[in-house]
């Protein structure tokens, strides 16, 4: 199977927003211009940024709400906007086992205002409970995501019942 979000036409429940300092600064849904990226991957609509406080430390996390852990294969993909240069803004993929120490799977390499390519799919390990898009700000411009993709397997699961029969039959 696989879940697909682009952020249009609504905000959907799929993810949850935390952060560290100023509650201005955490992940939002827009379009158009927000200082991070001028429009969304496909040229237009909405998309998720993380528009950092530049004046402190902070990071902003946005978690995707549902337990993976019954999924196996997971790989995930999307493009990203880093306006990141020498020691500035940083936006890292990353899985958790417990939901209290996180991993770091991906961390973005390509910097500028342009939409880049997260790459071949990225592999979750399946021992993974939880994922999040992890944005760490060091007096950068914020990051950007869109058209997340998230594929994975689910192995079915059989149960097998004896059924009395009659004798001879």
């Amino acid at each position: 199977g696989y879940f697909y979000d682009d952020f249009e036409p609504t905000w959907t429940s799929n993810w949850t927003a935390t952060y560290s300092g100023n509650s201005s600064y955490t992940w939002n849904r827009t379009t158009g211009s927000t200082g991070v990226v001028g429009n969304g991957y496909d040229g237009g609509g909405y998309y998720a940024y993380a528009y950092l406080d530049q004046s402190s430390t902070i990071y902003a996390d946005y978690k995707f709400n549902t337990d993976i852990s019954s999924w196996k294969n997971v790989k995930v993909h999307f493009y990203y906007v880093a306006r990141l240069q020498t020691s500035q803004d940083k936006l890292e993929l990353q899985y958790t086992t417990d939901n209290i120490t996180w991993y770091t799977v991906w961390t973005s390499s390509e910097a500028g205002q342009t939409w880049h390519d997260s790459g071949a799919d990225i592999s979750i390990p399946d021992a993974a409970k939880y994922i999040r898009f992890h944005a760490t700000n060091a007096n950068g411009y914020g990051v950007a995501i869109d058209n997340v993709r998230i594929d994975y397997e689910i192995t079915p699961t059989y149960t097998w019942t004896k059924t009395a029969g009659t004798a001879g039959t």
